[in-house]
């Protein structure tokens, strides 16, 4: 597996694939956001995918970290999202 450790701005097409599975973000929390700005990840590919931890800014300022697979057969294939951190701070490491 390669891990990259620099941190990536969500581009455009990445925007849209997230904003596409903040449903499912919210499921895990149990919770919805109104705010729902996507700004950076780290990424990790895998044979099969790859893997995001990405950090996002949601209501009231709050940050979370979502880490999720993508498979390579994206959309055909669903995301899965692995987990959510509440709670985190634009300064709490990816």
């Amino acid at each position: 597996m390669i891990l990259s450790g620099a941190l990536t701005l969500v581009d455009k097409r990445f925007r849209a694939i997230l904003l596409r599975e903040k449903e499912k973000i919210e499921y895990k929390i149990e919770g919805t956001f109104t705010k729902f700005d996507p700004l950076y990840y780290k990424l990790q590919l895998s044979i099969g995918g790859s893997n995001y931890l990405v950090k996002i800014l949601v209501d009231n300022g709050e940050y979370i970290h979502v880490k999720m697979f993508i498979p390579t057969l994206y959309p055909v294939m669903p995301c899965i999202i692995l987990f959510v951190f509440r709670g985190m701070t634009l300064d709490d490491k990816l």
